[in-house]
């Protein structure tokens, strides 16, 4: 029981100290060529974020081609440089971080609620606000643990939890801006994801399988 508390008290202290070191500005992500993420697959959810793309594109036609790819639903955890030099210390930073967030919890689940967007830039559903804090404290042990190994964090933005449901490029910004504010409500319950594991997936979509290839994963739980 005592050694449960101090561990309880150094992984406390451990996310207090980094919560603070997320106040710092953020990294250039060039050469960025990976992230750090878990894949969205609950039933209940996909049929939601399947019944919001119609319903965009029920708006407007155009939306079509701006959708996030069903497949494809993750929440990224941050975004890293991968080469054949540093993906043994990747490999080893996953292993890392199942193994201490196991120590103190026996799931991972998240609660989507709630459709907002970032600006004109992308519509996306968000967790709840106990699931943020989850997301956050996860954030933090991920990128200290790959930092650790020697690869940096290049997230340009403070993290922000969210799983994207479209997005735009400037050009569609133009033109759709404002038509999906009717979809956005902060009390659209989506569903929740039970967790099992978290992957690290090459950054540009594969087209022909309509989702992020594959590097490693490593299992939560079971």
């Amino acid at each position: 029981m005592l050694l449960s508390k101090i561990f309880n008290f150094l992984f406390s202290a451990f996310l207090v100290q980094n919560h603070q070191d997320l106040k710092e500005s953020s990294i250039s992500p060039t050469g960025a060529n990976a992230f750090v993420t878990f894949h969205v697959k609950s039933e209940d959810i996909v049929k939601n974020i399947q019944d919001v793309q119609d319903k965009l594109v029920s708006i407007d036609s155009r939306f079509n081609t701006t959708l996030q790819p069903i497949k494809s639903l993750h929440v990224t955890i941050i975004i890293v440089k991968i080469t054949e030099e540093n993906k043994k210390n990747a490999n080893i930073a996953l292993k890392d971080i199942a193994a201490m967030y196991k120590l103190f919890h026996s799931n991972m689940k998240i609660n989507f609620k709630g459709i907002s967007s970032f600006g004109n830039a992308s519509l996306h559903a968000e967790p709840d606000e106990e699931s943020q804090t989850k997301l956050m404290d996860f954030y933090v042990l991920v990128k200290e643990r790959f930092e650790a190994h020697g690869i940096a964090s290049l997230s340009q933005y403070s993290f922000h939890p969210h799983m994207s449901i479209s997005v735009l490029d400037k050009d569609e910004q133009k033109i759709l801006s404002g038509k999906w504010d009717s979809l956005k409500s902060s009390d659209f319950e989506l569903g929740v994801e039970e967790v099992k594991n978290i992957q690290l997936c090459a950054m540009s979509l594969n087209q022909t399988a309509q989702d992020y290839n594959l590097i490693m994963s490593e299992n939560l739980f079971e």
